[in-house]
Order: structure tokens, then sequence, then C-alpha cells
């Protein structure tokens, strides 16, 4: 994998994917509200393209897009890197599987629409989450975790 750039710059920055101006503009409100900067993508391709060259330790993804949808988005981001926390977002949050989704590699779920408060304390978790991860050096995954088991420990 390539060096990805603008890593400190991009440090405390959620990246969020939804095919909606809508909400892109309410959570980017909401965000900025929080004191997070945002940085908003349209459409997955866009997103894979930015997720190239900018690292973002925290990413929100809306589940119903048309050209590929979030949970694909989101296998196409694991596929590279599980450093990130990534949220799944939608408002027919009910016609997902949750274990489908945590297989894939999703950490949360947000239901649209999203609260000022569930928006804050996910952040916060996933922040932290993530502090503490780098101060042990090392991220615990399904996928780590199903290799450990496989290998006895």
């Amino acid at each position: 994998m390539k060096m990805i750039k603008n890593y400190e710059k991009n440090r405390n920055t959620i990246f969020f994917v939804d095919d909606e101006v809508s909400q892109r503009e309410i959570i980017t409100l909401q965000l900025n509200k929080l004191n997070y900067r945002v940085k908003t993508a349209s459409e997955p391709k866009e997103a894979l393209k930015i997720l190239e060259e900018q690292y973002f330790p925290i990413i929100i993804l809306d589940l119903n897009m048309p050209s590929m949808d979030g949970t694909q988005l989101c296998a196409r981001i694991r596929e590279k890197t599980c450093d990130q926390v990534i949220y799944a977002l939608s408002g027919y949050y009910g016609q997902y599987n949750t274990n489908y989704l945590d297989k894939l590699g999703f950490d949360g779920y947000l239901c649209k629409p999203v609260s000022l408060n569930v928006l804050k304390q996910a952040l916060q978790g996933a922040f932290d989450r993530l502090k503490n991860e780098q101060a042990n050096g090392f991220r615990v995954t399904q996928k780590s975790v199903a290799a450990g088991l496989e290998k006895g420990f």
C-alpha cells in the first residue's frame, strides 16, 4: 500500500460518504458543531479515490447509494486497511443484518436521522478506541481474532 498523504492534517477529520446533498449538509453541520472537520464524498468511486490519497480515522458510510452501496464500499476499504473506524448510516437500518455488517468490517451503526448526542457519543467512543489501540500497538478486528483462533491463540 502506498504512503498515505495528509495523515497528521486529517487526524481529527471525519470522512462522510452519502449520495444525498441534504444528508451531507446536515452531517457536516452536526460534525462542525461538535468541533470536527469534515471531508465528504458524493459517491463511492470518489470516496475510494480520496482514500487512496488521504487518511481519515473515522469514516461514516451511507448504506443506500446507487452505484455501489455502503456495504460494498466498506468491504473495498477493509481490503486495504483495518485501522479506521467505519460506521454505517442508514434510514433503512432494519433491512440490514447486523451480523453481516459486522463481517464486512463496520464498527458501528447509526440510524438516520442521527441525533447530535448519539453522533457525539459514537465519535468520542471511536476516538477513545483508536487512541487505546494506538497506545497498545494493535487493532483488534474480527479478521485478527479469527486468525488468532485458527492458530490456537
